[in-house]
């Protein structure tokens, strides 16, 4: 796991560890001002743009390597071996298909989730607007493991 934490069925008390992942997740997530009910303005001059590289900053720009992958728009960044961008390689449908089959079938059981496993179809019930908790729930889902789930406490799968 990249966030350091450990969830509901671990067997082990939660650990919150601040990773780049976690500092970067919060970063760019959106806050409001609970005093002023105003949302914060978010800087993204951190953020690379591999669609229109004139979009980067002079500092982000030196970092992006363009590739070639068989006639495939790449990039890699500097300091980063095997990281690879693919811009524009799936089409609009495909990340559609991706997305939605993402939140609706992947949160469920067998799959673990950061809040645990479960079989209430959370992606039904919030958009069918059901009940307040399992919406929240959908709205708070942050990652899904797929496969075999490693249970860092026993060393076991």
């Amino acid at each position: 796991r990249l966030d350091g934490m450990s969830y509901e069925g671990d067997g082990a008390a939660e650990v919150m560890t601040v990773t780049p992942f976690r500092e970067a997740e919060r970063l760019y997530r959106l806050c409001k001002d609970k005093k002023k009910k105003k949302s914060h303005k978010d800087d993204f001059s951190q953020v690379f743009d591999f669609h229109d590289l004139s979009n980067n900053t002079a500092s982000n720009a030196s970092l992006i390597e363009p590739l070639d992958l068989s006639g495939h728009k790449a990039f890699t960044l500097k300091r980063k071996p095997g990281f690879i961008i693919l811009p524009g390689f799936l089409d609009v449908e495909e990340q559609l298909r991706l997305a939605l089959t993402s939140a609706r079938d992947f949160p469920l059981a067998p799959h673990h989730t950061n809040f645990g496993q479960t079989d209430v179809p959370l992606w039904q019930h919030f958009m069918e607007g059901r009940d307040q908790k399992t919406k929240i729930s959908f709205q708070k889902l942050q990652w899904v493991t797929l496969g075999s789930h490693y249970n860092w406490t026993t060393r076991r799968y």
